[in-house]
């Protein structure tokens, strides 16, 4: 779906529109309580976009605030003449717009919006910068200048003459206003039991076949008992294998015999990494260099079974407090954190609090390098406005890693191959749960995921976790930056071309490769890994060549 505006009049595909008297309507993904609304508010259509239609008519836009689900949602209301842009409380897919002097350009694909000849694809230097630090690029911003991405829980209005953006829905509000209480845990288990069904069920009919991502872990087992419970088809499972140490395999087939799923092991081997990498820049609408898109690329890629749709388990951690970062508000975690603070301030280098307080160093130490790069000082983003420290992360989390980073890690390979993904765990019920609790009744004595644990050995006996610690995929990215990229990162950094390009120092550049040669280090393999993940990018979507 692409719209845009030409001498001054909306262009815009009618085949992609729901469109009924002077209404056009567009909307993608899935409502998990239209059949509610329907009945609410005494509608007869059938069909998702009548449905919304005849809320529109009724509600206006108030109906934005009871929809629960994962969508983008496009109104064009000749009537009013304003074009709306909606995207759902999570921001679960990307919705894109390019504004400048009277050119409105919209679409929830940046490569299509790429191939209009009145789209100028001009790199966005401040957003390079902070693609290079993180491995992504946070919204609202995109990788081209006066193009953005709209912000989850919030509505674009543009009325042909200019435009607005207002926030219907904001997690960290939610926080605030939530009333925690002490609830007795038989109740929790409950109440978080029934969510996670729920959150499993409203995805498809009971005849639905459902693939699930098993990592081994607790979170997507869960998942997998949740969806062969309910689903009347055998699910498929997916496990990827490494050839190293980090392989869980063995402990996921464990599980899929458990689950009695259909079970695929797929293993990654190295001979096949690059052939992968040089998939990724058709696949992603912008640069994303987070380095386990490759294990997760090639596991989509060689899924060997049709599914109505897939599901993994991102954001539980999050949600539960169960990630190592959130350990760093313990007392052992504070002094190691404040040692590396203390460090970095003698040697003069910028100290922020961002959404992994942890993972800043490592953040920070990428942009001192990018800022050489680019001539331009990153940013590092601050922590939501909470009190408890650990749910200040948490929000951190919510707001970016899992929505902004993991899941569209996910969604770029599972769009191009036209499949259907969710993350049951991140849906509003969940997470707004989680926020009415006291907050030791979610993380006591360096342990999180107190309460999902109990609802999981509800459904897993707990043997099956009692020896086993999640080993993660543990990409190894310095070793492949010396041993599968840097020979070719040298040659996307050829003089002639870097200076047509405009847009990197190469000396510069050069510098960085002698560093790296002399002390290979995580952080300058990150950043050359992401600088070479770019360089794909560009020349395939921007149409420079060597």
């Amino acid at each position: 779906m692409i719209c845009f505006m030409e001498n001054e009049k909306l262009k815009i595909n009618t085949k992609d529109f729901f469109q009924k008297e002077n209404i056009y309507l567009y909307f993608y993904g899935i409502i998990f309580n239209l059949d509610y609304l329907k009945t609410k508010y005494k509608i007869k259509s059938d069909k998702d976009v009548n449905i919304l239609y005849d809320l529109y008519i009724q509600q206006n836009l108030d109906f934005i605030m009871e929809l629960k689900g994962n969508f983008n949602i496009i109104i064009y209301d000749k009537i009013r003449n304003k074009i709306y842009l909606i995207n759902d409380k999570l921001g679960s897919f990307p919705l894109y717009y390019y504004i400048h002097d009277s050119q409105f350009i919209f679409s929830d694909s940046l490569k299509s919006m790429m191939k209009l000849d009145c789209y100028p694809k001009i790199i966005d230097k401040q957003s390079l910068s902070n693609y290079l630090g993180y491995m992504y690029i946070p919204a609202p911003y995109t990788i081209f200048k006066d193009t953005f991405k709209l912000e989850k829980g919030s509505i674009l209005i543009y009325d042909f003459h200019e435009y607005q953006i207002k926030k219907y829905f904001s997690l960290e509000e939610e926080y605030r206003k939530a009333k925690k209480k002490k609830k007795y845990e038989k109740e929790l288990i409950t109440d978080f039991s029934n969510l996670f069904k729920n959150s499993v069920e409203c995805l498809g009919d009971k005849n639905s076949q459902v693939g699930v991502f098993l990592s081994s872990g607790k979170d997507s087992t869960l998942l997998a008992k949740l969806a062969s419970n309910y689903y009347n088809k055998q699910i498929n499972t997916y496990t990827l294998a490494f050839q190293n140490e980090k392989d869980e395999s063995k402990e996921a087939q464990k599980i899929a015999n458990y689950l009695q799923s259909n079970h695929h092991t797929i293993l990654l081997e190295d001979s096949k990494i690059k052939l992968v990498i040089k998939k990724l820049s058709k696949m992603y609408d912008e640069p994303f260099a987070d380095p386990s898109i490759i294990p997760t690329t090639y596991m989509i890629d060689s899924i060997p079974d049709k599914n109505d749709f897939y599901i993994s388990g991102e954001g539980c951690d999050a949600i539960f407090l169960a990630n190592n970062m959130y350990r760093i508000h313990d007392l052992k975690g504070r002094i190691k954190l404040s040692i590396k603070k203390l460090i970095n301030i003698i040697w003069g280098k910028r100290v922020y609090h961002n959404f992994s307080e942890m993972s800043q160093i490592n953040i920070i130490s990428r942009f001192n390098y990018s800022d050489k790069l680019l001539n331009i000082k990153g940013q590092v983003y601050d922590l939501p406005k909470i009190n408890n420290k650990r749910f200040r992360a948490s929000m951190g989390d919510l707001n970016n890693t899992i929505s902004e980073k993991y899941r569209i890690k996910n969604l770029g390979p599972m769009k191009y191959h036209n499949y259907c993904y969710y993350s049951p765990y991140y849906q509003e019920d969940i997470i707004l749960k989680s926020f009415s609790i006291l907050p030791k009744q979610i993380y006591k004595k360096g342990r999180g995921k107190i309460i999902f644990d109990k609802v999981l050995f509800q459904h897993i006996p707990q043997e099956y976790f009692d020896d086993y610690t999640k080993k993660g995929f543990g990409i190894p990215i310095i070793d492949w930056v010396k041993r599968f990229m840097l020979d070719e990162i040298k040659i996307l950094s050829k003089k002639d071309f870097i200076k047509k390009q405009n847009i990197f120092c190469y000396d510069a550049l050069i510098n960085l490769f002698n560093e790296f040669e002399q002390r290979p280090n995580y952080n300058i393999a990150v950043v050359l890994w992401n600088y070479y993940i770019f360089q794909l990018w560009y020349i395939e979507n921007v149409g420079e060549i060597l």
